[in-house]
């Protein structure tokens, strides 16, 4: 997340750096209050078996990512500016 923090910040014109600093907390909520939970998860069903949910959770999060439209704040980095056209 904090590698692509600029990226995000680009696509996402007009807010500021408190506004965008939510995504990062968010982020880091989200993880906190999960990782014990599903850590449990994993040690009550096998670390093989969490390790694959989690794989699966996150192919389709991607998919369901590379699924959407690609008009938006969430078109990627610079998609437009790419492709030529004014932002």
């Amino acid at each position: 997340m904090n590698v692509a923090f600029a990226s995000i910040g680009e696509d996402f014109h007009g807010a500021s750096i408190t506004d965008l600093s939510w995504i990062l907390n968010g982020y880091a909520i989200i993880y906190a209050a999960l990782l014990i939970p599903l850590g449990r998860l994993a040690d009550r069903y096998g670390r093989k078996t969490g390790f694959m949910l989690g794989l699966a959770v996150f192919t389709l999060s991607s998919l369901g990512c590379a699924l959407s439209p690609l008009s938006g704040p969430s078109s990627g980095s610079g998609s437009s500016r790419r492709r030529g056209q004014p932002h």
